[in-house]
C-alpha cells in the first residue's frame, strides 16, 4: 500500500522558523517537492501550530486545495475559512494554568483560531501574532475576553523556561520551579506545547 497522505509542518520545516513578511514564501524546491507529490495522486495537508490566517498563507503558496490543521490539532479549516473541527480547552483547566502564571508572576496567553489575547506585550506575542497572520489583543485579564480557548500558555523565553522542572505522568505534566537547591510543584497540572516561547501551556 502506497503513500496516500503527506502531512507538513511549516516553521522550521517548509520555511525558516518564525519567518513572516517577505520571508514568508517557501522555496522553489518545496514548491517543486509538493507539486510532485500531487501529480502522483499524493494528498498533502498542513499541519501547524499557527492560528488560521498564517497557515491558509502558505497553504495558498503551495497551491494547496486544504484543509489545513492549526493550532497542533485544535482547530481544522477550509481555505475559505470555514471551520470543519474546533477543540477548546475546559475553562476550569485553562483558568488552573493562568493561576500557576499569576504565581510565578508571567505574561500568559488565551486564544482560539483567529483571536490571540495576552495579558502583556512581549516579543513572544508579538512574533507569534505576526507568524500567525493575526494582531495580538493585549488586555490584564484575557480570560474575561469572551471566547473560548483552544490554546492557554504562560509565555516565557528560553532562560525563564530553564527554571521549569519538568516530569511527565501521562498524560500530564507538571511544571516544577527550583530554588536555592529546592523542588516544588504547582498544584496545577498544565500540558507543555512544543514552543520554547511560551512554557508551560496547554492545548486542547
Amino acid at each position: 500500500m502506497g503513500v496516500k497522505l503527506v502531512a507538513l509542518d511549516i516553521d522550521g520545516t517548509l520555511i525558516p522558523p518564525g519567518a513572516c513578511g517577505s520571508e514568508v514564501a517557501p522555496s522553489e524546491r518545496i514548491l517543486n517537492a509538493v507539486a510532485a507529490l500531487a501529480d502522483r495522486g499524493i494528498a498533502v495537508v498542513l499541519a501547524s501550530g499557527r492560528m488560521f490566517p498564517g497557515t491558509q498563507k502558505i497553504a495558498r503558496a503551495l497551491q494547496l486545495p486544504g484543509p489545513v490543521i492549526c493550532q497542533q490539532g485544535c482547530s481544522v479549516h477550509l481555505l475559505d475559512g470555514t471551520m470543519t473541527h474546533e477543540f477548546p480547552i475546559e475553562r476550569t483547566t485553562a483558568l488552573e494554568i493562568i493561576d500557576y502564571a499569576r504565581q510565578i508572576d508571567r505574561a500568559y496567553e488565551w486564544f482560539n483560531p483567529l483571536r490571540y489575547i495576552a495579558s502583556r506585550r512581549s516579543e513572544a506575542s508579538e512574533q507569534y501574532g505576526a507568524v500567525s497572520g493575526i494582531t495580538p489583543e493585549y488586555r490584564p485579564d484575557p480570560e474575561n475576553s469572551g471566547i473560548d480557548p483552544t490554546g492557554v500558555g504562560i509565555i516565557s523565553d528560553a532562560a525563564k523556561a530553564c527554571t521549569y522542572w519538568i516530569f511527565q505522568p501521562s498524560p500530564w505534566r507538571w511544571p516544577r520551579t527550583q530554588t536555592k537547591g529546592t523542588r516544588s510543584r504547582s498544584s496545577a497540572p498544565t500540558l507543555v506545547s512544543s514552543g520554547t516561547k511560551r512554557l508551560p501551556s496547554a492545548t486542547a
